[in-house]
């Protein structure tokens, strides 16, 4: 998929989970990191203009990636092509772009709790947690990898989708 494709459906799912958004915070249709277009036949897209990498890419389409609040829009981003991909961060609130530098293992997939406004993802270190309403630099750790499972040897990856149950108690 090319960049203006990936750009237009990060648009698109912003807008999609926008629309019964906290009124205070902008969209994609006001916002100035976005760029309305209209195709020939009239059909209306909103790129995203601004870069935080030279990679941007939406989350897979097993995870949303727009808060239930519309405050935030999180994608991912990486310098270059096979690096590794980190979380970045789209606040409506004040219109801001970042990389929150949270790693994780290119299968990875983190967990984005879209009601809470918290990250959580693994790495080789553990399991973390960003709370973005707070501070989304932030990174706490929940749990280290445990020693027996490193003793095994190498493991790629510790999981594939980290996914939250129900009452967002257990991953």
């Amino acid at each position: 998929m090319n960049r203006k494709k990936l750009l237009t459906c990060m648009a698109a799912t912003a807008l999609i989970f926008s629309a019964a958004a906290d009124p205070q915070y902008k969209t994609p249709e006001t916002s100035k990191l976005f760029r309305k277009t209209v195709s020939p036949d009239g059909v209306v897209s909103y790129l995203l203009e601004k870069r935080v990498a030279e990679n941007q890419q939406s989350f897979y389409f097993t995870q949303k990636s727009m808060s239930e609040d519309g405050r935030f829009l999180l994608f991912y981003a990486s310098q270059s092509r096979g690096k590794k991909r980190q979380v970045a961060m789209i606040d409506f609130k004040n219109e801001s772009m970042r990389i929150l530098g949270a790693e994780h293992g290119q299968a990875n997939i983190p967990g984005f709790d879209t009601e809470n406004n918290k990250l959580y993802y693994i790495n080789h270190d553990g399991i973390f947690m960003r709370d973005l309403n707070t501070d989304p630099m932030k990174e706490i750790k929940l749990c280290p990898i445990p020693a027996e499972l490193k003793a095994m040897g190498t493991i790629r990856h510790y999981c594939t989708h980290v996914t939250l149950s129900k009452d967002r108690r257990k991953m």
